[in-house]
């Protein structure tokens, strides 16, 4: 699952990136993507209908749609205008990395005994990323 995913995103930033440089208008092409996308995945909706009508997931479907995905593709598209599809997916691999960081020296987040490991492992994989990409 987690390659499909990899997948999919690179493929997406690097489309994205072509209509960028097309010059096709970013919200517009940013939005249909991400509708098609939640149109795919739609059916997972109905494993677990109970809390759906609820209010607090009511409002916690519309937080994430609002400040996890329009703000963050705004910022990504943003980016992605002013940098190679590349450089862009390194970042994006350095995104959880630096967010690990941060809970452990801003909010005194604990790290479970595998936590290192993953840190250590996204670590190498920005490094790397970031040596093919030429950077």
């Amino acid at each position: 699952m987690a390659v499909v995913s990899g997948t999919c995103y690179g493929v997406y930033t690097v489309a994205a990136k072509r209509f960028l440089t097309a010059s096709a208008p970013a919200l517009p092409t940013t939005a249909l993507t991400l509708l098609i996308a939640g149109v795919a995945l739609s059916p997972l909706v109905f494993m677990h209908t109970e809390n759906l009508a609820d209010s607090y997931s009511l409002l916690l479907i519309a937080w994430t749609g609002i400040a996890g995905t329009t703000a963050a593709y705004t910022a990504f598209i943003y980016g992605l205008r002013r940098t190679s599809a590349p450089t862009a997916g390194m970042l994006s691999l350095a995104e959880p990395l630096v967010a690990a960081v941060l809970g452990i020296v801003v909010l005194d987040e604990h790290l479970s005994p595998a936590s290192p490991m993953g840190l250590h492992h996204a670590g190498f994989r920005v490094t790397v990323v970031s040596k093919s990409a030429g950077g």
